[in-house]
């Protein structure tokens, strides 16, 4: 799981409206001489369901909905996710121009870092921060979401 922190200046809504729609899903897989000897189990188990792009941390951080419990409200919460067969998700931190004001915006970056860090050591049996490939790696090794 990667954080990153996403700016709006001018035109916010518009940031916001292209990052819905240029969410994107990848399903990779690595390569290896065990795809070659056995291509049907190998690809199988070495495939990776990766959400390259969620705002879902603002809810989080303005204490609308804690994404380590299941709800049917928002995009995502960590229950669903690990239904779902995710093996990755990229957080953004968005900062709405409407509700940080100018001169905060730096402050509520570090607090979207902050509750990143929060959430993954609450629920380090089901997710783990991963910033390599490496960790990554290991994260879904061990079944948790990176």
């Amino acid at each position: 799981m990667g954080v990153g922190v996403q700016g709006s200046g001018a035109g916010g809504q518009d940031n916001r409206q292209s990052s819905i729609a240029s969410r994107q899903f990848l399903i990779g897989r690595e390569s290896g001489a065990g795809v070659q000897a056995n291509r049907q189990s190998s690809i199988v188990n070495r495939q990776f369901l990766v959400d390259l792009h969620t705002d879902a941390l603002y809810e989080h951080i303005r204490g609308r909905k804690d994404i380590t419990q299941r709800s049917d409200k928002g995009h995502l919460d960590f229950p669903r996710m690990k239904d779902g067969g995710v093996n990755g998700q990229v957080f953004a931190v968005w900062d709405s121009p409407t509700e940080t004001k100018p001169g905060e915006y730096c402050d509520f970056a570090f607090k979207g870092a902050d509750a990143f860090d929060e959430v993954c050591g609450r629920c380090a049996e089901s997710v783990a921060p991963a910033r390599t490939p490496d960790e990554f790696r290991q994260a879904v090794a061990s079944g948790r979401i990176a």
